[in-house]
């Protein structure tokens, strides 16, 4: 039987979030990196949540995870208008 071997799940983390913030990639193949990521993360005790990203964090021209500039630009603004036209695949998980 094959020696068994271990990751540093933090490392494993970084790298992911790092791929779901600069990534150019399909939609589809971050939400693979993210049901991976997440399931490693909740079988070791280590899954903190997430939080999405703005157009800041994500490559020009990409759709960020969340609308960061309506907080700026609008008074208590709605769910619909801070989710509109984003993708729900740009997140860093905590």
């Amino acid at each position: 039987m094959a020696k068994r071997k271990t990751y540093d799940v933090e490392k494993l983390r970084n790298i992911v979030n790092d791929m779901l913030a600069k990534s150019v990639c399909s939609s589809g193949e971050r939400k693979s990196m993210q049901v991976i990521l997440e399931r490693v993360l909740m079988e070791t005790g280590n899954y903190n949540g997430y939080s999405y990203l703005t157009e800041d964090k994500v490559p020009e021209g990409h759709l960020p995870g969340i609308n960061g500039a309506v907080f700026y630009e609008t008074l208590n603004p709605t769910p619909k208008q801070m989710f509109e036209n984003t993708d729900n695949t740009r997140v860093r998980y905590l």
